[in-house]
């Protein structure tokens, strides 16, 4: 049997409309091996980075201090879920399932432009790959950086929203429409990783569209930049501080058991036959009670990208009428967010 070639790859050079182009930290937070002609999509990239990772973790002497240690280094910073991983699955649950480590990397620039194929080797960075060590890797990823270019700010964002969405128009308004920006409510209501990942999805979409060209160099006074990124504002949080409305009373026991029971009853006609066969809902969080956690089949993926990411060219209108579909069916109480759980599918 012919054994199978791998090469070694690295995120190369630096661009202006990354969040924060750092070299330096590009190449021992990006470098991967992978199987010769594999495909470069970022799924497939990330796959391979976690499995770097937890070849790390694999050949350390002490396993289980060894993903501690990478556990608490990214929990200090935010980067990880109070709740410890399963050891068995450090990597995927820290580094394949995180959004908010995705979100750190993109700031760093890693990937950033990826080939079509894994086909030609690099020394450097196979040189990068063995001797590297997890500290070390850990550390790029989460020593503070200096300041950060999180996305335009809104009055700049919206003359970029407006010009790609003419240039969409103009080209007969095939695939989706660029991605609507975060701003007045949509700005306050979110954190510096939504906000960076939705910059990160207007760039990628105006580079599949042709329309790169219309996403210009912002003045210093256009960019919205921070020292640190934001975490998640809870939802309950966000109104008590920002709402002029009364705050939303906390649901009783007997209405939220009520409420559970009808999801589980008519869950097959409220998620629909092929989201019904993948997911079941698990029960509700938060302050509030008006967060809803659902279990899901991580081999699945679901129309709008994956189970907790929007993703540019999928059908993000599916994930607003299955939660409208879940208010409905439970009112008078009502969620404002979804979080699906693939660890426990």
């Amino acid at each position: 049997m012919t054994p199978t070639e791998t090469v070694f790859w690295k995120p190369e050079g630096s661009s202006a409309k990354s969040l924060n182009p750092t070299a330096e930290r590009r190449r021992p937070l990006g470098a991967v091996e992978a199987i010769k002609g594999q495909s470069a999509d970022l799924e497939a990239y990330i796959a391979l980075l976690r499995n770097r990772v937890q070849s790390l973790i694999d050949n350390a002497e002490d396993k289980e201090y060894t993903a501690q240690a990478l556990y608490r280094s990214l929990l200090r910073v935010g980067l990880a879920n109070v709740r410890p991983p399963n050891i068995e699955r450090v990597a995927h649950e820290l580094i394949f399932d995180s959004l908010k480590v995705r979100h750190r990397l993109a700031v760093l620039g890693v990937p950033g432009k990826l080939p079509k194929v894994f086909l030609k080797s690099d020394l450097d960075a196979e040189r990068v790959v063995r001797r590297t060590s997890l500290e070390d890797w850990a550390n790029a990823l989460t020593t503070p950086l200096e300041m950060i270019f999180v996305c335009p700010k809104p009055d700049a964002w919206s003359r970029v929203f407006l010009a790609l969405e003419r240039a969409w128009k103009q080209q007969g308004r095939s695939g989706v429409a660029p991605p609507r920006p975060l701003i007045l409510s949509g700005w306050w209501g979110s954190d510096d990783y939504d906000k960076a990942h939705c910059w990160q999805g207007t760039i990628e979409w105006a580079r599949n569209c042709g329309l790169e060209n219309l996403i210009p160099q912002f003045t210093v006074r256009e960019r919205y930049e921070v020292a640190e990124l934001s975490v998640v504002v809870d939802a309950d949080e966000f109104v008590s501080r920002f709402s002029f409305h009364e705050p939303k009373p906390v649901p009783s026991r007997e209405l939220l058991d009520s409420s559970h029971r009808i999801l589980v009853a008519r869950w097959s006609t409220i998620a629909g036959p092929v989201l019904a066969e993948t997911t079941q809902p698990w029960g509700f969080s938060g302050n509030k009670k008006r967060r809803l956690n659902v279990l899901a089949n991580p081999g699945i993926k679901p129309p709008w990208g994956e189970w907790n990411q929007f993703l540019v060219g999928h059908d993000r209108s599916s994930f607003t009428a299955f939660r409208r579909g879940i208010n409905e069916a439970i009112a008078p109480h009502e969620v404002d967010s979804v979080i699906f759980n693939t660890a426990r599918w």
